[in-house]
């Protein structure tokens, strides 16, 4: 391919095909080696040529072709406001993104359900049934993965979908077909079209149309269109056909202005921040050392200019060459008038300072903002967050989560499968309300500390103690005993309790002989001194004003507690469960 000179700028990089004076240069018609990138680094972009506009030598574009690009051009699928690839590549490429829709999926339906009776004739053993039916109609994953999978790309992409399949012979709804089976479908393939009552999926180059759930009139799933009313009865009696009926689809969406057809995920507010995160990320990794700014300055000398632009030229190949290596030697030669000085612009010598994984005050602005977006506290996905008298605020962040993200999620997906799986045309369920849990912390901290009072108290024994905080119990017989609060002793009969009163009756004695006991004489000086008139030590002062000795206590101790007996009698009177 011969390289002209208008239209197109096109920039090749091909080692021995650079001539710095200008020379022409014809990469020949085969073109190997001349791999069409940018040859940019920080000396500079090589123009080599230019490739004649329209020409057959012009590159072709690379990216990849939206599949539903066809059936939006004639009307067959509705625009989303969003692109659903798009929206998934940056849960792929966030890592703050990711963990927080991760983290509410799990705390939205990860905990499980209940089946609330809405009578008082509902037979609690329907709820067992109940249950088995739900693992029964997902023959390939579990009724909480789908769950998980439902919330999960609702709130990454705006929607979800499930395809349902009916039982019979035709698997398709006609009024009283129950439902067989549930299985989840990529969001990312499945688009409205102009009948609000069909759904389109492409997936592999295939198309399949899907009729939304409940709707009695049949479709073809190869062309979207209604199946005649006579055809359809030939299909039923087994008649050989040109259609296919198509299957029904559950679709879960938050409502938005922007489109009756397709949600849009509470988070995208936080958009420019996430794309900001991943340019800075693509920014310290392109250039983490240099960050586009000159890192250092070579500067050489010598005793003429061809012997230092000689010099010069060989160390500014070797570097070029070296870019991307982590370790690189530099050798050079000259005589004794040569020199060559470094003067480091980048890192702690440099004037500038170190520039080296900038943005790090930014990225925690951004973080923040990304975790606002999603009403997520930091704790949940793992990002301590201490204040500035080192408190924390996890117990209000963590009640503010629930109240304003969790439980609105768990509403949505409780009431749309109300009026659908669980719904008439569904599996009729009139007597049970299907319900997610979720986890109450306020309630948990409650019966926390009420189980560990009664256990201490001796009203509650400890497997009941465990059942009250959730926890499964034990085996052990003595789990299952009244323990005082002292020594954790099993209480089993009223003579244990008369001797535990008594050994309490005589610890309590001998404590208060101890504290009432007089206090022992101070020792006398080994000499004392006499002055004239003074009574020797022990004999009372001369004189008829003598003062009178205080008369001395007695050692009987008083006792602080009542006697014995009466707790003996106090024991009598308890009674031990």
């Amino acid at each position: 391919m011969t390289i002209h000179s208008r239209n197109n700028i096109v920039t090749r990089r091909r080692k021995g095909l650079t001539d710095p004076r200008g020379a022409t240069v014809n990469l020949g018609d085969d073109g190997r080696g001349s791999e069409l990138i940018s040859k940019a680094d920080s000396y500079g972009t090589e123009l080599l040529g230019w490739v004649e506009k329209g020409s057959g030598d012009a590159p072709k574009s690379r990216q990849i072709v939206d599949p539903f690009e066809n059936l939006y051009t004639y009307g067959g699928a509705i625009i989303p406001p969003l692109d659903p690839y798009r929206m998934l590549q940056l849960v792929e490429n966030s890592a703050i993104h990711s963990a927080c829709i991760t983290a509410k999926a799990a705390d939205a339906v990860g905990r499980g359900w209940i089946w609330e009776p809405q009578s008082k004739d509902a037979d609690p053993e329907r709820v067992k049934d109940l249950d088995r039916m739900l693992e029964f109609i997902t023959p390939g994953m579990s009724f909480s993965d789908l769950l998980r999978q439902a919330v999960w790309e609702k709130d990454a992409i705006g929607w979800s979908g499930w395809e349902v399949a009916r039982a019979g012979e035709h698997d398709v709804y006609t009024g009283h077909e129950p439902v067989a089976a549930l299985f989840p479908m990529p969001s990312h393939t499945i688009r409205a079209t102009q009948d609000e009552n069909v759904w389109v999926q492409i997936k592999n180059v295939q198309i399949r149309y899907f009729k939304v759930f409940g709707v009695k009139e049949p479709y073809d799933a190869l062309t979207g269109k209604p199946i005649n009313a006579k055809m359809f009865q030939r299909y039923l009696r087994g008649d050989k056909v040109q259609f296919e009926p198509a299957r029904e689809i559950i679709v879960f969406k938050r409502y938005s202005p922007r489109s009756p057809y397709y949600g849009i995920p509470g988070w995208i507010g936080a958009l420019p921040s996430i794309a900001e995160l991943q340019a800075i990320r693509e920014f310290n990794i392109s250039f983490f050392q240099s960050g586009g700014t000159v890192d250092r300055i070579i500067h050489v000398t010598a005793d003429n200019d061809e012997t230092a632009a000689t010099l010069a030229l060989k160390i500014h190949d070797t570097v070029r060459d070296a870019a991307g290596r982590g370790h690189v030697t530099v050798v050079t030669h000259g005589n004794t008038q040569s020199q060559v000085d470094v003067k480091p612009m980048n890192g702690p010598q440099g004037p500038i300072g170190g520039r080296d994984a900038q943005f790090i005050k930014r990225r925690e602005d951004l973080v923040k903002e990304v975790l606002i977006a999603h009403n997520m506290p930091p704790y949940r996905i793992g990002w301590a967050e201490i204040g500035a008298l080192g408190g924390s605020a996890a117990k209000e962040m963590l009640r503010s989560y629930k109240v304003g993200t969790v439980e609105p999620d768990q509403t949505l997906l409780e009431d749309q499968l109300a009026h659908t799986l669980f719904g008439p045309k569904g599996m009729d369920v009139e007597d049970f309300k299907w319900k997610l849990q979720t986890l109450d912390w306020d309630e948990t901290e409650l019966n926390l500390s009420i189980a560990s009072s009664g256990v201490q108290l001796g009203i509650l024994t400890r497997n009941e103690g465990r059942d009250l905080i959730g926890k499964e119990r034990f085996e052990d017989p003595a789990m299952d005993k009244i323990t005082s609060s002292s020594q954790v002793m099993p209480i089993t009969s009223t003579e244990e309790a008369k001797a535990l009163a008594h050994l309490i009756g005589e610890w309590k004695n001998a404590l208060n002989a101890v504290l009432r006991a007089p206090p022992p004489p101070p020792p006398l000086p080994a000499a004392t001194q006499m002055t004239p008139g003074m009574a020797p030590p022990g004999a009372a002062a001369p004189g008829p004003e003598a003062v009178p000795t205080a008369p001395t206590p007695p050692t009987t101790p008083v006792a602080l507690a009542r006697s014995e007996p009466d707790a003996e009698e106090a024991a009598q009177k308890a009674e031990v469960p």
